[in-house]
């Protein structure tokens, strides 16, 4: 099937979306066992430490629910793989419960509605991993090579596109397929030996997620076509032409074409060769070398570097778009994930209005992607945390209203706070007392949870 590059032409300038890790689960081990329950990144009881002459002590010492340990000054969700605790508590991803889908309708409340801005986001996009060896292919719990975290993903989108649908919501969830999981996936032997083998397995994911998103009311669709994401970061070895190819099949297999927008650092060559559109990642290198004497002016200067070279390729690439990429900070709990690395972006106002600066002053971007709704390791997360109550939601609805010229009513931005703060803690932790909050001083600790090789959504990501 000829694919069709007019992607510029028919998303709004001022679309947005936000993305969605969708990789919590309650453990076994919990007093409480979730429908996710083999997942475990909340659970520290078996943590280690990589530098424990650097980061000593173990901070957690308890399931019990009722006897959430204090630590850095406010009452702890439980044990939590992650130095930025959610505002809510312990959860569930997949919406395989009612507790978790409740999770889900909280979430998708920061979609707008008519009349509501909410936090004016236009779209929610679910990161997959590949599903050859989850229940869509047949596999379950305790089958030999059952992809338990592909698995838990798979079902909070389904779970996303029911739940909007329930709620009146129409063309608002996709899927981001992370290429990653074909190169590194968890079964020995590896499953996908050959490049054609690995080729076949994603055309197969690709044909399965349009499908899904073409059946769903709430399926995202761009002047008729389904819109979905991929994530091809260093360690996916496929080509331009294998990728082009692999696109090109899948859209000749399902008999619809549809667009494809892929993360800035996919490979040597650009993503503009065979994707519809590009979002630059967090950008740490970009952040080193930002200059301005104030946080809000560094950060405009890092956002430039992150989005200018790609704008400029623009005109040899009819019909693709750049999206501008926001993010509230990236203070990286997960240590590259295992590699002891200290990657700091500060989270602050500052640094997203320093964003929403260079937003308003740069021509060539189409639409944008708040990144990331969930990843607490990496801390690059905009769902509230324990410390600030969701004041990451204010400062991004309020950059958004600004950027599209809409009235900004302290009403609605409180009632968008109380979602949230409102919500409760809804597994019986004890709730959150005020003070403390990340980066403040003292040790911090790794979870052996977190690797490139399991269930790390992000690995690599920082770069």
């Amino acid at each position: 099937m000829a694919h069709t590059y007019d992607l510029s032409s028919t998303l709004s300038p001022n679309w947005t979306a936000m993305w969605d890790l969708a990789w919590f689960g309650i453990p076994a081990s919990d007093p409480k066992p979730g429908p996710d329950w083999t997942y475990g990144n909340w659970d520290l009881a078996n943590f280690h430490e990589i530098n424990p002459a650097a980061y000593p002590g173990v901070p957690y010492a308890t399931h019990d629910p009722a006897a959430c340990a204090p630590y850095y000054g406010f009452g702890d969700h439980r044990q939590v793989a992650s130095y930025f605790r959610p505002l809510v508590g312990p959860y569930s991803s997949s919406g395989q419960d009612a507790e978790s889908r409740a999770k889900r309708d909280l979430d998708l409340g920061l979609l707008r509605r008519p009349s509501d801005p909410r936090a004016r986001l236009d779209a929610w996009i679910v990161e997959l991993y590949t599903l050859g060896y989850t229940s869509q292919a047949g596999y379950a719990g305790g089958d030999a090579g059952y992809d338990a975290v592909a698995d838990y993903r798979w079902q909070a989108l389904l779970s996303a596109m029911e739940r909007a649908t329930a709620a009146g919501l129409a063309s608002c969830v996709t899927g981001a397929l992370n290429l990653s999981r074909v190169f590194t996936p968890p079964q020995t032997p590896d499953p996908y030996p050959t490049t054609q083998a690995k080729m076949d397995a994603t055309v197969a994911d690709l044909v399965t997620i349009v499908d899904a998103i073409l059946a769903s009311a709430a399926g995202l669709q761009i002047g008729g076509r389904a819109l979905l994401f991929v994530w091809v970061g260093n360690d996916v070895l496929f080509t331009p032409g294998e990728l082009e190819t692999v696109f090109e099949t899948a859209r000749t297999t399902t008999g619809n074409d549809f667009y494809v927008v892929a993360p800035r650092n996919s490979g040597a060559t650009t993503p503009l060769a065979w994707a519809d559109g590009i979002h630059p990642w967090s950008g740490n290198n970009e952040w080193a070398l930002a200059v301005g004497g104030t946080t809000r002016a560094k950060s405009a200067d890092w956002t430039a570097k992150r989005h200018d070279p790609w704008i400029a390729q623009l005109p040899s690439y009819p019909g693709r778009v750049v999206m501008g990429s926001v993010f509230p900070g990236f203070e990286d709990w997960a240590k590259g994930f295992g590699q002891d690395l200290d990657r700091d972006i500060p989270r602050s106002e500052d640094l997203v209005l320093g964003q929403f600066d260079y937003f308003g002053s740069a021509p060539g971007l189409t639409g944008y992607l708040a990144q990331t709704w969930n990843d607490f390791p990496e801390g690059s997360n905009w769902e509230p945390h324990v410390s600030t109550a969701a004041a990451e939601l204010e400062w991004l609805t309020e950059g958004f209203a600004s950027l599209f010229g809409e009235s900004l009513v302290a009403a609605e931005t409180a009632a968008l706070r109380a979602m949230w703060t409102g919500y409760g803690v809804s597994r019986a932790c004890t709730p959150p007392s005020a003070g403390g909050g990340p980066r403040m001083s003292g040790p911090r600790h790794e979870s052996p949870t977190y690797s490139p090789s399991r269930n790390s959504p992000t690995a690599g990501k920082g770069a």
